[in-house]
């Protein structure tokens, strides 16, 4: 599995100790959300002994695990606050060893839907989109959220992926960076802001560890170059070559996808590009344009645009 990369809380948006158990299997990513107990003994608080309520149900009937959020459907969603009994954590994870926990909640990120006529689908058709981020959040409480596409939300603010999650009245538990539509969940971004002491349980072995408050939009996602002439004759064609990049290295990825043009002048024949094996081209008309004139190609994906610029002049 590529680029897996967790980043740690360093001051918790959430008062509860949380503990995540997270799953990446190509076709879902599922987040299971534990809380450390406490018991508030006077101003003070121990952990590892109750729960916030104080008093946990041990009723043999209640229920260890708690119903799964997915998408905009839940399954019984308000049973998420109650009916929950106190387990050991060595049971969710050796690293849990001699306390108990008690499970809040599972949020599950599907690629597609599960089974014939099954309600999870978390993906709408422009959720399936190049270039994209999807974010799995726990609220003030602690109790996992149903996944989000973040870039969908924020797409006409063009806002910061961190900023714009940061934005929401919630906490970032996993943010999944998807490169390319086809692309399954192994070959995401996948970032996991965990407990600073408590951190988190994985299937994916290898992560690496990075400061949360260095965040910046991680590489993994491509990025467009393009290569035009600058001048062009009034009601000239030019045509311009694009090409689908690493953004670090700049190197050509093996990309078929779309982009998408937008222009401030002239006129496109096509507004969508076919991308294949990273390159692609495209052609532009200066149409009733006259000598000294200027005017811009902006190139990018649906969701989001404007990675590159062509520039012409009119001479």
């Amino acid at each position: 599995m590529a680029q897996i990369k967790p980043r740690r809380f360093k001051q918790p948006r959430s008062q509860y100790p949380l503990f995540y158990r997270v799953d990446v299997q190509p076709d879902v990513i599922s987040v299971e959300v534990y809380e450390r107990l406490v018991k508030k003994v006077g101003t003070d608080i121990l952990i590892g002994e109750v729960s916030r309520e104080e008093v946990l149900p041990h009723d043999a009937t209640a229920k260890e695990q708690t119903p799964d959020t997915a998408a905009i459907y839940a399954s019984s969603l308000t049973e998420n606050r109650r009916g929950r009994v106190a387990i050991d954590g060595e049971k969710v994870d050796p690293s849990l060893k001699d306390t108990q926990v008690v499970h809040l909640g599972t949020s599950r990120l599907f690629n597609q839907r599960i089974a014939e006529g099954d309600k999870r689908v978390n993906l709408g058709s422009w959720e399936v989109a190049d270039c994209i981020t999807y974010g799995i959040f726990v609220d003030r409480r602690g109790y996992p959220m149903p996944p989000i596409t973040i870039t969908e939300e924020h797409v006409n603010r063009k806002a910061n992926t961190y900023r714009a999650a940061e934005a929401r009245d919630a906490a970032p538990a996993v943010l999944v960076f998807r490169p390319f539509a086809g692309d399954d969940f192994t070959k995401c971004s996948v970032t996991v802001r965990s407990h600073p002491t408590l951190g988190f349980a994985s299937n994916v072995e290898e992560w690496e560890d990075l400061d949360y408050q260095c965040l910046l939009e991680p590489l993994v996602l491509p990025s467009v170059r393009v290569e035009n002439e600058k001048t062009i004759a009034p009601n000239g064609v030019a045509t311009v070559a694009i090409k689908v990049v690493n953004e670090e290295t700049d190197e050509v990825l093996d990309a078929n996808c779309e982009l998408f043009l937008e222009e401030s002048g002239g006129y496109l024949p096509q507004r969508r590009v076919k991308i294949t094996n990273g390159h692609g081209q495209f052609k532009v008309q200066a149409l009733g344009l006259e000598p000294g004139e200027k005017f811009k190609v902006k190139v990018g994906f649906r969701l989001v645009t404007g990675l590159a610029d062509a520039y012409f002049e009119v001479k």
